[in-house]
């Protein structure tokens, strides 16, 4: 018998290019089979039951906390007794009001009018 030599032919690098990515996305599956072998948890999945749902328990301060007036009025009538401002009944929690802001503070901040108007920069031209 004849021993024959085996001959390797010189590969192109994009030929290189493919067998490697071949290669390397035959080694990423593997990795991912591997990984999903060890996780353990091969149960089948089973959809959850929703929680039960159970009416709100009523607070510490429930009792004690006050009603609000029956007028008899509805809501359209009071708001225009009262200028279309909702208030809080008296005395509930009078540390929480708080006081409206100044009307006049932003009167000292200079307006500076846009270029290319009248009272602007008129030597800026806008883009």
């Amino acid at each position: 018998m004849r021993s024959e030599r085996l001959r390797f032919r010189r590969l192109a690098p994009r030929q290189v290019r493919r067998i490697a990515r071949r290669i390397a996305g035959g080694l990423l599956a593997a990795v991912i089979v591997g990984v999903v072998a060890i996780s353990g948890d091969a149960r089948p999945l089973r959809a959850q039951e929703p929680p039960t749902l159970q009416p709100p328990r009523p607070g510490p301060n429930a009792d004690t906390a006050p009603a609000l007036p029956d007028t008899g009025e509805t809501l359209g009538e009071r708001l225009d007794r009262s200028d279309g401002v909702i208030r809080p009944p008296e005395g509930v929690a009078p540390d929480m009001r708080v006081p409206p802001k100044n009307p006049e503070a932003g009167s000292t901040m200079p307006v500076i009018p846009p270029p290319g108007t009248p009272g602007g920069d008129r030597s800026v031209q806008p883009k």
